[in-house]
């Protein structure tokens, strides 16, 4: 998926080189994370460079060429089976639309293979069968349906009945589930055959809208792809500007086509980077990925309640004390007042 949005000779070369060299340097270091991340970047440099001679790219040219001289020029290449080419996108973008749902459609039918097997493995065979294989079935018949007679409904409910393909699938995941009560599947025994058809109803209608959209999805493997061609296009043709000038202007171009790769391969590698995790963890892992490890619990601040708690200090203020000065030197200034009152009356 990473190569499809990423399809270029050059940047594949590129992306295998530095994977293989931080493999190499930190393989006797504690790093292991580090090190699949880098062995990552090189599996995604080989799939670039695979698409890269469908597309027809060489760091955004059509020939493989280091300076002045042509090594090999970059020829279409017909898929196998498909009987299309992909060759440049930009003037071939309804060849490049198709393959991208037709990988989609496969991404998801996988995702729904393993499923299956992991149905198998775990004794409930039955289900894999009513459940994991009828979907695969549903997407490939709607498939098979909307490329061989397109979005003509007419010709959907003519001989021979094309509708069928992805209809009959549809009814099956829906009526098979309540035979489970009849053959006494044990996981099933708890249900009831008027919930697991209500469940296969809106499980069904809940496969097709996500059949819908996982699918559109895959659309952003064309979309990237243009973005990813254009940029390169953008800058050799800003450095072809240059040419013909002499030895400054050569030296000029180049660094200019170093620094425009280095940008485009940084950006849009990133964002094409992060929208394959997302496919693979969204369409693909979603369809049979099952949680066994600790639940994540993220840090967070109580901010719902607060409690104000008023306390008396030990250590009184400053104006505090000058009130409690002055109150003392009031009371005995009038002791004293008193005091020599008293003596007085009594020896005078």
């Amino acid at each position: 998926l990473f190569g499809l949005m990423f399809g270029d000779i050059g940047h594949g070369l590129v992306l295998i080189i530095a994977g293989l060299l931080g493999v190499l340097r930190y393989r006797n270091k504690k790093g292991k994370d580090f090190i699949n991340f880098c062995w990552i970047i090189l599996y995604c440099g080989i799939g670039a460079v695979i698409v890269g001679f469908l597309y027809g790219e060489f760091f955004g040219m059509h020939e493989i060429k280091l300076f002045t001289t042509v090594y090999m020029h970059l020829e279409p290449l017909k898929i196998p089976l498909l009987n299309i080419t992909l060759y440049n996108p930009l003037d071939n973008i309804m060849s490049v639309f198709k393959f991208a749902v037709l990988v989609g459609v496969f991404h998801l039918n996988l995702g729904w293979f393993v499923q299956f097997l992991n149905y198998w493995k775990q004794g409930r065979k039955f289900l894999g069968m009513t459940d994991s294989l009828i979907k695969i079935l549903m997407l490939t018949g709607g498939t098979i349906l909307i490329f061989t007679y397109g979005f003509e409904i007419y010709s959907w409910l003519e001989p021979p009945y094309p509708i069928l393909l992805p209809l009959v699938p549809g009814i099956l995941l829906i009526v098979l589930k309540p035979f489970g009560k009849i053959f006494r599947i044990s996981y099933l025994k708890n249900e009831s055959v008027g919930g697991l058809i209500g469940e296969g109803t809106m499980e069904t209608f809940e496969t097709l809208l996500s059949i819908m959209s996982n699918v559109a999805s895959y659309i952003r493997l064309l979309a990237l792809a243009l973005a990813h061609i254009s940029l390169m296009v953008a800058i050799t043709a800003m450095g072809n500007l240059l040419q013909g000038g002499g030895i400054v202007n050569d030296i000029i171009n180049l660094i200019g086509l170093i620094f425009g790769n280095m940008i485009v391969m940084l950006l849009e590698g990133l964002l094409v980077f992060i929208n394959a995790i997302r496919l693979h963890f969204y369409e693909f892992f979603f369809k049979f990925y099952q949680g066994s490890g600790v639940n994540y619990v993220p840090f967070y601040l109580d901010d719902e309640y607060s409690t104000i708690i008023f306390k008396i200090s030990s250590i009184k203020d400053v104006i505090s004390e000058e009130i409690d000065k002055e109150i003392e030197s009031k009371i005995t200034h009038k002791d004293i007042i008193d005091a020599e009152n008293l003596v007085s009356k009594k020896y005078m």
